[in-house]
């Protein structure tokens, strides 16, 4: 399911007092949707789960808010194919490029709206820290990788990180990683375990 299908149904999902898992963050980066889902979720008596997906560290990005963030910026870096179908094919000749290449610069909305099979990473992290146009974002075509890779550094008053995952491609879908799919699983699996961590 796509952003289309955050969409259709998980405000009446959450309206319904259902629990609703996002995968698609991206579709946030709509601040209509944003609005409409988080009065659904007060209307129904419901939470919004955002799982990490592809990306580590969101726990702390999040706790760090009320110590003061003073920037975010990710990087998220694929094979040139991984690219194809979205806007980069306008901005650069994929099929031939020799070395990296930065198609995009700019905010986690603008990324997460433009390329949105590829930038949920982008939107997680504007969520759990500096909101969507304070989140700096680089997307990169590089042919001398094989894994999708996520890199982001968060300056903030009580901590200073740097997280980088290079995550395997899905077979069916080279845009998105294999570590979501577990991501996803933990999220459900959590909801029956008595530790959930």
């Amino acid at each position: 399911a796509g952003h289309a299908a955050v969409q259709a149904h998980a405000t009446a999902c959450l309206r319904a007092g259902i629990e609703t898992v996002i995968v698609s963050i991206g579709a946030l980066a709509d601040a209509t949707l944003l609005a409409a889902v988080e009065q659904a979720a007060a209307a129904g008596g419901a939470r919004i789960v955002l799982p990490a997906g592809a990306i580590g560290g969101v726990d702390i990005l999040s706790a760090l808010r009320p110590s003061g963030i003073d920037s975010v910026t990710y990087s998220g870096r694929k094979p040139p194919m991984a690219w194809s179908g979205t806007p980069a094919e306008d901005l650069v000749d994929l099929a031939a490029l020799t070395e990296e290449t930065v198609f995009f610069s700019g905010n986690a909305r603008d990324a997460a709206t433009q390329y949105p099979k590829n930038a949920n990473v982008a939107a997680t992290l504007a969520l759990a820290g500096l909101g969507f146009e304070g989140t700096q974002v680089r997307l990169i075509a590089d042919p001398a990788v094989t894994r999708n890779i996520h890199e982001y550094t968060v300056q903030a008053g009580a901590a200073s990180y740097t997280i980088r995952i290079e995550g395997n491609p899905s077979p069916d879908n080279p845009k998105t990683s294999v570590t979501t799919v577990y991501s996803v699983a933990r999220e459900v699996l959590n909801r029956t375990r008595k530790v959930a961590i």
